[in-house]
């Protein structure tokens, strides 16, 4: 591995752990929110803070794959499933956004974007 090479992988390394941190910071503040005090967006924080958990999840878990070759990482079936499982968990807060709109549009509710929640109508 060249100098110029082991540079970048840690420059790349010390910015996606860098972010990582910085989005975990954000899935603190948003679930403090959502459960500290009384506002009227408690769910919309609360969905917040799971989308920016699993943003920093895979940030993190890029700056660890960046330490790695390409060809080590192809060759791993653990690397795949870790990279599977934080994939899963990127799509998991569209999926339950889904799940919950559609409940409440089948259930005869009134979808409250800004809120978060189902309201009867």
């Amino acid at each position: 591995m060249s100098k110029k090479e082991r540079v970048l992988r840690v420059l790349f390394t010390v910015f996606f752990i860098l972010a990582g941190l910085w989005m975990l910071n954000h899935t603190i503040f948003s679930f403090w929110v959502s459960g500290g005090p009384p506002n009227d967006y408690q769910e919309a924080w609360y969905h917040q803070g799971i989308k920016s958990w699993w943003i920093a999840v895979a940030l993190v878990t890029a700056g660890v794959y960046c330490q790695f070759t390409f060809i080590k990482i192809r060759k791993s079936w653990v690397a795949k499933l870790i990279l599977l499982l934080v994939f899963m968990g990127l799509m998991y807060p569209y999926a339950r956004e889904f799940i919950l709109i559609d409940n409440c549009l089948n259930s005869g509710g009134v979808w409250s974007e800004p809120n978060f929640r189902c309201e009867n109508a």
